[in-house]
């Protein structure tokens, strides 16, 4: 005999969503931000994530429209990167544009263009929203990583890579610089004032290979002695107890202690710091952005001061390229690349953190020694 049996029907646990119509990007995007900070907590590189990823989003809704992301295929990844490819990196007025606005006025004066690294990071902060809609089931796959451009692009970067512009200044640009006009005590800023950060900072930063804002945010009570009597800089990244401080680096590599050159010192550093109050900031007129970045308004007057004033034409980044300079003096004195790394906070997965012990802080001052004496060159000291 033949049951009459009720129609199959999946247990509420086995039902899942499926892909809606209306679930356009910008309603994607919202959702995967707040899952974002759910996650990974609502931090500093989180909102700066996340913001650069909105940029993004915004760029693509500009050019291509607010599309429901069902009907965002291969073919669309490949119109956004031809649009991206197009869009200028840089000229007068460019970022009060919309993007539109934007691919005109590069046409018409011949701006230079994204590069192939900046169109592919574009492109992954569009793919990181998309695979959270394929989590989510709003989509099949992943039409970025699909289409296979991303690879392409990398691959591309990779080989561009080889003949790179450099990234480190050259010890004729370090003495131009630290030669210049702020140094000497003959200029001051027209806006901004950061106080002595304009002296000090930039020479922390080729003197210590440290990020600019390791050393923008650190505290006058973080220039330190140890137990030998060596002065060094406490680079740290943990909170205070009080669960106020907020500050982070880059890297577990970034945990470490760096000792100070002998010309920091003759120069007068340790005098600075000491008449500061410890509980209070090493530099005292660096006011953190809204994203809570203390170096990031100096960096900008910085470059402006090095184009400007000092008329140094390199294609290195302003701040950036001390460390990188850092790097290149230290391979040229022979020191050890474990060593330079632990300095610097690079982890390479071997003993190179070892040497950022504060008991090791002699062999960093013993090896800092060898470095090229830039003050001196520059005519900072006699």
């Amino acid at each position: 005999a033949t049951l009459s049996m009720p129609p199959a029907v999946p247990l509420s646990s086995e039902v899942v969503r499926s892909p809606r119509v209306e679930d356009k990007l910008s309603q994607v995007f919202d959702a995967w931000a707040r899952w974002t900070s759910e996650t990974d907590g609502d931090s500093r590189d989180v909102r700066k994530r996340i913001g650069e990823y909105r940029a993004t989003i915004n760029r693509f809704i500009e050019l291509l429209g607010d599309l429901p992301v069902g009907r965002i295929k291969r073919k669309t990844i490949e119109e956004f990167q031809s649009f991206l490819r197009r869009l200028p990196s840089k000229g007068d007025g460019i970022r009060a544009l919309s993007a539109p606005e934007q691919l005109t006025k590069a046409d018409a004066l011949d701006l230079p263009r994204l590069s192939t690294v900046t169109v592919k990071n574009r492109l992954m902060a569009l793919s990181a929203v998309l695979s959270y809609a394929v989590r989510m089931e709003y989509l099949e796959e992943n039409p970025v990583t699909a289409s296979g451009i991303t690879q392409q692009l990398a691959k591309a970067s990779n080989k561009a890579s080889r003949t790179a512009p450099r990234k480190s200044y050259t010890n004729s640009e370090l003495i131009q610089i630290f030669s210049s006009p702020v140094f000497r005590g003959e200029w001051s800023p027209p806006r901004a004032s950061f106080g002595k950060a304009w002296f000090w900072l930039p020479l922390l930063l080729c003197y210590s290979g440290a990020r600019r804002e390791e050393i923008a945010q650190m505290r006058a009570r973080e220039v330190r002695q140890s137990e030998d009597e060596i002065w060094y800089l406490d680079l740290m990244s943990t909170p205070d107890e009080d669960g106020n401080d907020e500050r982070t680096m880059k890297t577990l590599g970034s945990h470490r202690a760096v000792a100070l050159h002998p010309d920091l010192i003759e120069l007068g550093f340790l005098a600075y710091a000491a008449e500061l109050p410890q509980d209070g900031q090493l530099f005292p007129s660096l006011i953190p952005n809204p994203d809570g970045w203390y170096g990031h308004n100096f960096g900008k007057r910085w470059g402006e001061y090095l184009k400007k004033v000092v008329d140094l034409q390199s294609p290195v980044r302003p701040a950036h390229g001390f460390r990188h300079a850092f790097k290149t003096m230290c391979r040229e004195a022979g020191i050890p690349e474990e060593i330079h790394d632990a300095m610097t906070g690079h982890d390479n997965g071997s003993i190179s953190r070892k040497y950022g012990e504060r008991q090791l802080l002699h062999i960093q001052r013993d090896h800092l020694a060898r470095l090229p004496s830039i003050a001196r060159l520059a005519g900072l000291l006699l």
